[in-house]
């Protein structure tokens, strides 16, 4: 007489006792997202497959994920599971999917899939002489600028989508090269616009200072302007292009 002895686990957070029998065959559980950085109210769909020899087995699983430290199990299904979700706030998202296991087979968990969402941006930008918000991108002939003239200046303001300005610097660059001149940021309070940023920090406005030698570098015709905001743990990454004319003096 053989005596196989059963060994029990009790899952964290509250599943379901799971009872595996010596001899059991293995399992493999995947978890993938469509998207591992979206915006908020941007949907996002979870796909959980359980596997054991390279085969989708029909058992229960359970996607699950941690937010603030604190766990929420999202759906429990048999085999492949698909999931879709959106989010309506932002902070970081660490998903898992599950199997506890039964006589037949051994438990597994998926590797950790992290979800960073964010709100988001956009930037709200004055190409002398003419501000222009929300990434309108203005014509060449509206923005120009004259070799020869003592400076010309770009002012940004980063905008978003909850209502906050971001604190932040934002990048420039003129036809694809980082643009010279001087930046300046932490430039609140910006058209009587407070920014709330902490004091000492970068602000969520700013200016570049094209100064006589950075215009007089630039040939005569039409140059692309892009401004950059790269964001961070809250805020979504965002950018504005134009095109603006030098003209001779």
């Amino acid at each position: 007489m053989v005596l196989v002895m059963a060994a029990s686990a009790l899952t964290v957070a509250g599943l379901a006792t799971a009872t595996t029998v010596a001899g059991a065959s293995a399992t493999q559980m995947t978890l993938t997202a469509s998207n591992y950085a979206p915006i908020v109210n941007q949907p996002v769909t979870f796909k959980a497959t359980l596997t054991s020899g390279g085969k989708a087995i029909p058992e229960r699983i359970t996607i699950y994920h941690y937010l603030n430290g604190k766990r929420y199990n999202d759906i429990t299904a048999y085999s492949t599971l698909t999931f879709a979700v959106k989010f309506t706030t932002p902070g970081i998202r660490m998903y898992y999917a599950t199997f506890a296991g039964n006589g037949a087979y051994k438990a597994s968990t998926s590797s950790k899939v992290t979800v960073t969402v964010r709100v988001a941006t956009s930037l709200n930008v004055y190409v002398p002489p003419v501000w222009y918000g929300y990434g309108l991108i203005p014509s060449p002939e509206e923005s120009a600028v004259t070799q020869g003239q003592p400076y010309a200046v770009v002012e940004y303001a980063i905008h978003a989508a909850d209502g906050t300005w971001p604190c932040g610097a934002a990048n420039f660059y003129i036809d694809g090269q980082a643009a010279g001149g001087s930046l300046t940021i932490n430039h609140a309070p910006l058209n009587d616009v407070s920014f709330g940023c902490p004091a000492g920090s970068s602000g969520g406005s700013g200016e570049l200072i094209l100064h006589s030698a950075d215009i007089a570098a630039l040939s005569v015709g039409t140059h692309t302007l892009l401004i950059k905001y790269p964001g961070n743990s809250r805020y979504a990454p965002s950018q504005f292009t134009a095109q603006f004319v030098v003209v001779a003096s």
